[in-house]
């Protein structure tokens, strides 16, 4: 039985779906927000959590009386620290604007501010009231309710960002559905989970990036090597490094299954028989929609899965650049915390800072306190006479002067002509789009496929000629597809995946 977590993830569809086309406010109520912005808006995010954390381990609803006990003892809690704030939580009003200042001796029962509790969730849409054959009452939460905590809850907890799940179930989920028959006819379910993941990647990598320029700003925000010290270390380390960027540099690498994601899709961009397929099942669904509008969505998510690993190292990249910059900071900020005020570097360190506290104040702004001692005392600078062209400071650099060979002069014509037919020779063998095309062409024959282990490999030629020819079937004007059947082959000493290569349909090579 899948848990609560794999449940929302993969089994209902997200609020803010692309595909969906209501309002915001057409799904949530619009009172939904007002406990959350309401000055005891901490105290219901606690009940709220409270009630969630319940929920999430139960299966018919939790009985009112269990909730209500939950809440009376969160407010005895709350109340008996002597936090004014805390003990607010008895003056909280209840739906009829009526409460706490208008009857003192009715809002100090914590069981009837409970109940206030509960018919606010109620009437914002938070939670419903079931009542069974028994008349027993259960307290649920609502579907919106249970969304938006659970994303809550991932923010609360500083869950650590994941990319190799992601990355790994999107390539298995293609893999099966062009391997195994069972889920190919699956495959427009197993293409929106795949889409899906392949967002959420995308939406993960770029808060790593926004993260990391937080601490960046953060940062430069401190004032004392042992802030700073703290920060980077049981901070950044801890958040960022340890849990985030070494990950996606080693077991969380996104490049590890990349080429073969690339490599199915670009298959099913391809397959005209399977989009077909793949679009009469999606419309035959739920949301039922023509043939048309079905396949075109299809497309629509696989180009957006093949966009997104194809301009993701630019989001690594930034990554990169930010993690860098973070360092660079770091250190430079230390250094200039720890600068000693008696050389140079220090006192004009010192000056900028009190300047900067003077315009600061003139301009009603709290700055950095003014120094204690006269700017005269803080410098010992002298004048120095006889500054011409020739004071500045020329930097060493040892400077290697290369010399070209002189190229020997051939005036023998059989010579000559001898290096044209080795550069004619030369050009023959290269490689291009062409004659790999006219490669396979010519060894399928009238054929429609061939399997490459019936390719002839009489040396390293053909099989490079065989590998350009995996290669270049994923470009969209390749005359044919490659289609791996799993199992290694081995042909006259060379090892190599046994692949089913196809002419298209139609298409002349």
């Amino acid at each position: 039985m899948l848990g609560f977590g794999q449940w929302f993830e993969f089994g209902r569809k997200p609020i803010f779906s692309p595909e969906t086309k209501m309002g915001l406010f057409e799904i949530v109520p619009d009172s939904f927000f007002t406990v959350l912005a309401s000055p005891l808006r901490r105290h219901y995010a606690e009940v709220l959590f409270a009630i969630y954390d319940k929920y999430r381990h139960i299966t018919l609803g939790i009985p009112r009386e269990a909730v209500v006990q939950e809440i009376v003892d969160y407010i005895n809690k709350e109340t008996a620290t002597g936090d004014g704030a805390a003990g607010s939580i008895l003056d909280e009003e209840d739906d009829d604007g009526t409460g706490g200042t208008g009857d003192r001796a009715a809002s100090e029962n914590p069981r009837a501010v409970a109940a206030r509790f509960l018919r606010r969730l109620e009437k914002s849409g938070w939670i419903h009231v079931e009542v069974n054959q028994r008349f027993e009452e259960f307290v649920n939460l609502t579907d919106t309710a249970i969304q938006v905590l659970d994303a809550l809850a991932k923010v609360r907890e500083r869950q650590s960002l994941e990319y190799e799940g992601y990355v790994y179930t999107t390539y298995r989920l293609l893999e099966d559905v062009s391997t195994n028959p069972a889920a190919r006819e699956k495959g427009h379910l197993i293409l929106q989970q795949a889409y899906e993941l392949t967002d959420r990647l995308v939406r993960n990598l770029k808060l790593l990036n926004h993260n990391i320029r937080i601490y960046i700003n953060r940062l430069l925000e401190q004032k004392h090597p042992k802030d700073i010290l703290e920060l980077t270390l049981e901070g950044y380390k801890r958040e960022i490094l340890d849990q985030n960027y070494l990950q996606l540099k080693t077991s969380d690498n996104v490049s590890r299954y990349r080429p073969r994601i690339l490599l199915r899709v670009n298959e099913w961009l391809n397959n005209g028989e399977w989009l077909a397929a793949a679009a009469a099942a999606q419309a035959r669904g739920p949301r039922s929609t023509d043939q048309a509008t079905a396949e075109a969505e299809l497309r629509r998510r696989l180009l957006f899965i093949r966009r997104s690993y194809l301009e993701v190292d630019d989001i690594l990249e930034e990554i990169d650049r930010k993690n860098s910059r973070y360092i660079s900071v770091a250190v430079n900020h230390l250094q200039l915390t720890l600068t000693s005020t008696a050389n140079t570097v220090g006192q004009l360190s010192r000056l900028i800072t009190f300047l900067g506290a003077e315009l600061a104040a003139q301009e009603g702004k709290k700055g950095e306190k003014p120094l204690p001692l006269g700017l005269e005392r803080l410098f010992s600078l002298y004048p120095q006479s006889f500054i011409d062209v020739y004071s500045l400071y020329t930097p060493r650099a040892v400077v290697n002067r290369h010399t070209a060979p002189r190229l020997p002069e051939v005036t023998d014509e059989s010579e000559r002509a001898k290096a044209r037919r080795e550069f004619a020779q030369r050009a023959a063998r290269r490689l291009s789009r062409d004659k790999v095309y006219a490669y396979v062409d010519r060894i399928i024959g009238p054929a429609t496929s061939k399997l490459a282990s019936e390719f002839p490999l009489s040396g390293l030629e053909d099989f490079i000629y065989l590998i350009a020819a995996a290669l270049y079937s994923s470009d969209r004007s390749a005359p044919y597809t490659v289609h791996w059947q799993g199992e290694r082959k081995d042909v006259d000493g060379f090892e190599f995946p046994e692949m089913v290569i196809r002419r298209k349909e139609n298409i002349k090579i």
